[in-house]
């Protein structure tokens, strides 16, 4: 697992620059484990379909309060050492005995 995000972590800054790579997915499963780890807010979401610089990007519209029937929400905050101590939970409880 370690080795994954070594690779994951190259390969952003070779193709992106970005000194540390996004991590979407654990975030993703950290909420699930532990809704408490990030705040979220209601916020509705659309996918872009016709844009000539935005095309397939997801548009998330905080200009407003997210109507009564919004049923999607962005996380807005997240507490990183939290988050973290969920990784590293996770590593060293399917054994990989490099977790630093």
């Amino acid at each position: 697992m370690l080795e994954l995000l070594e690779f994951f972590g190259t390969m952003y800054k070779s193709a992106q620059g970005f000194d540390y790579p996004p991590v979407h997915d654990p975030c993703a499963v950290a909420y699930v484990i532990d809704p408490s780890v990030m705040t979220t807010r209601k916020v509705p979401l659309d996918v872009e379909l016709t844009g000539t610089l935005t095309l397939g990007m997801t548009v998330a519209d905080f200009r407003a309060p997210a109507p009564a029937d919004c049923l999607t929400q962005v996380a807005v905050k997240l507490d990183h050492t939290r988050f973290w101590d969920l990784v590293t939970d996770a590593l060293r409880r399917i054994g990989d005995v490099r977790v630093v």
